[in-house]
């Protein structure tokens, strides 16, 4: 009887989860537009609190603090959140 045993190896992103290079750079790129764009950021799918602290840099605390009328159980696609005054 003959085993074969095939290891994988996955380079982690910084993030501590698997990624590709590609995707990385990707993130990185979305991060220095939203700084570029300005004092808001605008809602895409998928998005909740957390990533947009991710992607822009601005702590969950901030966003609820700059937005106290946002939900963020109900975001929708296109919708503005402040990120500084």
């Amino acid at each position: 009887m003959i085993a074969f045993v095939i290891v994988v190896f996955m380079a982690l992103d910084g993030d501590g989860g698997g990624g590709d290079q590609l995707g990385g750079e990707r993130d990185r790129t979305e991060r220095e537009q939203v700084r570029e764009f300005g004092n808001s950021y605008e809602v895409r799918p998928g998005d909740n609190l957390t990533t947009i602290s991710e992607v822009t840099g601005v702590p969950i605390e901030r966003l609820e603090q700059l937005n106290p009328e946002l939900d963020p159980q109900a975001l929708v696609e296109g919708q503005k959140v402040i990120l500084r005054q």
